[in-house]
């Protein structure tokens, strides 16, 4: 019987992305082949939600907001100015 030991930033690497889902998708089918020591389990937890933070900022510096296509004669000076601090919060 083969055995797989697998070092903890590679389990990190599932948290930055789907691309690596098949592979995880096979680890789970395998599981009990897997050799996972307490530490492996500790830097996994510890470490998990900077990768998953890291990931989400980068997703959401990639995304591009653009301004509705509205009339602005029609629209009132409120609705301007929360058009113009929406667009300074999403830029930032």
């Amino acid at each position: 019987m083969n055995f797989l030991f697998i070092d903890s930033n590679i389990y990190l690497k599932f948290y930055h992305g789907s691309k690596l889902l098949k592979y995880l998708e096979i680890l789970i089918d395998n599981y009990s082949n897997v050799i996972i020591t307490d530490q492996i389990v500790d830097e996994v937890l510890r470490n998990s939600v900077s990768k998953s933070l890291s990931n989400w900022i980068e997703t959401k510096n990639n995304l591009y907001w653009t301004r509705p296509n509205f009339l602005y004669y029609d629209i009132s000076e409120e609705v301007k100015e929360l058009i113009e601090k929406t667009e300074k919060v999403l830029r930032s």
